[in-house]
């Protein structure tokens, strides 16, 4: 089996909130275009990488289209939630190394995102996984 962790932000392939009329269309062409290009190399990680298992976080962008692409190839997927209301700011962290501990990938996919992506990027690294950053 091999495994790869998805991470990326939480506004990836969304439309932000509150986004006026007059400018809609473009964020939803932006939005539009992330979700095929997180569909595109999901689809390459199974030929290239042989991604057979998926792992990702339980928010909403990236995380939430990378399981639900998993769930429409029929490719088993593990989703990790952060226990944020226990573990304060420490949870996203520590769901990334519980990630990477209870999973051992062949590879983090990760799409651009904020602190939590880094984070997980980083630690990656520092544990010698292939970390392949697309579109930062």
């Amino acid at each position: 089996m091999t495994t790869i962790i998805v991470c990326g932000g939480r506004s990836y392939g969304l439309v932000p909130a509150g986004v006026g009329e007059d400018v809609r269309g473009t964020y939803e062409n932006q939005a539009a275009a992330e979700r095929e290009r997180l569909t595109q190399i999901l689809d390459a990680a199974v030929v290239r990488l042989g991604l057979t298992h998926l792992a990702c976080g339980d928010a909403t962008g990236a995380d939430a289209l990378a399981a639900a692409w998993a769930e429409g190839r029929k490719i088993p997927f593990q989703i990790y939630a952060a226990d944020w209301q226990a573990q304060g700011k420490a949870a996203g962290p520590l769901r990334n190394r519980r990630m990477l501990e209870e999973e051992v990938p062949s590879a983090v996919i990760a799409f651009p995102g904020s602190k939590g992506t880094r984070n997980m990027c980083d630690i990656a690294e520092r544990a010698g996984v292939r970390v392949i950053k697309v579109d930062w």
